[in-house]
């Protein structure tokens, strides 16, 4: 959540004016990142240079406290980042860009909640990480954390912001006693912050689920018959797909493998709160799902101010046995999962917007996210980075854009939330 501040337009002013230079000055340290290099005029770059200088020789930063501040490179990377660009786009100091690379291959550290974090957000797990402590203790996706216990002090969360700040003040090895309420029940789970290796994939049937979890240093399939579905009948899987990054087209191949080996023929893929994650692994999981003939297949384009690309898949995976494919989503479901929704959409082998089911928001509206922008991240020489938007994504018609616009099911196909969209899409496969 962003907090609103009360600033005259004269200051206004005057920090765009700031923060324009400083954008000029940053950039001429850019290194070529991922893509490209940019080139800025000498002229300019003097000028904002020596305006640099100057604030840092003779110039007063007062905090908020009345003291006075010395601002360093990254204050001034952050002010841009948060003053100037859109809510998809941050910079990166050395050491946080560092986690996030780490975390692009699923190495995690924490308890393995998934928050919606701010003062209005109930205290909810709307999403428990695959193979994380929470997962491994038994903690699930919609679970509400009432409280939690540590050195024998409890502390009662109203919001989710403040389960997410104790959250952050936890130490690795730190074992809390969490109190929850599931459905009317409490449960207590005692789970420990440590470090983890994310999956992205579970499987569910109406005689198990088949999560996959690091045992002895290996990826293994675990069976849990204690978290079935039981809804779904006896020729219906449900996969569910948390994220677009780490190992998750491995995971989707050996969890569509189970549907066979468990002779199910219709398939639901569940995106609900999935909120995507990079194009490369979104090529990877679209080619479990779309065929097209086994041929060269487009499945999204970007278009960007100096370049544009399009995704391919090739060599599809045919999977005959399967019949039919529903999709579940909410209003969480966003970006990579929206591509997805779209190419199948478009090829539509075997879904259609007959089987799109999307649970109402709380003002009752069926719809996802709604973001169809693309950012790429660039790396400066001390190690920090970036994160910009460069381009827009399209479906494969080289048209369709979704960004603040979302994809809306048919209406007899927007549901409440919980079990009831997953049996309006066993219904829809039938």
């Amino acid at each position: 959540m962003k907090e609103k501040q009360e600033i005259s337009k004269k200051t206004k002013h005057k920090r765009v004016i700031n923060i324009v230079s400083i954008i000029l000055v940053i950039v001429l340290s850019f290194t070529c990142g991922y893509f490209s290099k940019y080139i800025i005029d000498p002229k300019v770059s003097t000028s904002t240079t020596d305006l640099i200088r100057l604030i840092e020789q003779v110039g007063y930063i007062i905090d908020e406290n009345g003291k006075t501040k010395e601002l360093t490179k990254d204050d001034y990377l952050k002010a841009i980042a948060n003053g100037v660009l859109d809510q998809y786009s941050k910079f990166y100091t050395k050491e946080e860009y560092e986690e996030k690379t780490r975390e692009r291959e699923g190495d995690y550290s924490g308890f393995g909640f998934n928050l919606y974090v701010g003062e209005n957000q109930e205290p909810i797990a709307h999403g428990i990480i695959g193979n994380s402590p929470a997962d491994k203790q038994g903690v699930r996706a919609g679970d509400k954390i009432v409280s939690a216990t540590f050195n024998e002090n409890t502390t009662e969360f109203i919001n989710s912001k403040q389960l997410s700040d104790f959250l952050s003040q936890c130490k690795k090895g730190d074992v809390v006693e969490f109190t929850i309420d599931r459905a009317g029940e409490r449960l207590s789970f005692a789970v420990q912050k440590d470090k983890y290796l994310a999956t992205y994939v579970a499987y569910f049937d109406n005689q198990k689920r088949i999560s996959f979890r690091v045992i002895d240093g290996k990826m293994q399939k675990v069976e849990l018959a204690s978290e079935k579905i039981e809804q779904l009948g006896d020729d219906t899987a449900l996969i569910r797909l948390d994220g677009f990054e780490g190992d998750v087209a491995s995971q989707l191949a050996q969890a569509i493998e189970c549907m066979k080996d468990n002779n199910r023929t219709k398939l639901i893929l569940d995106l609900r709160n999935n909120g995507g994650g990079y194009m490369t692994d979104f090529t990877k999981v679209a080619r479990h799902l779309i065929y097209n003939g086994g041929k060269k297949t487009l499945v999204a384009y970007s278009k960007g101010k100096t370049e544009n690309k399009s995704y391919y898949i090739e060599n599809g995976k045919n999977y005959e046995f399967i019949q039919k494919i529903a999709v579940l989503a909410n209003e969480h479901t966003a970006s990579a999962s929206e591509c997805l929704i779209g190419a199948m959409l478009y090829y539509g082998e075997k879904f259609s917007i007959d089987n799109l089911v999307v649970e109402k928001n709380s003002d009752g509206v069926a719809k996802t996210y709604g973001k169809g922008i693309m950012q790429t991240t660039y790396k400066f020489l001390d190690g920090s980075a970036v994160k910009l938007t460069t381009a827009k994504i399209l479906w494969p018609d080289k048209t369709t854009c979704i960004h603040n616009v979302g994809i809306l099911p048919n209406p007899a196909n927007a549901t409440e939330k919980g079990i009831s969209a997953v049996i309006r899409a066993v219904q829809t496969l039938n």
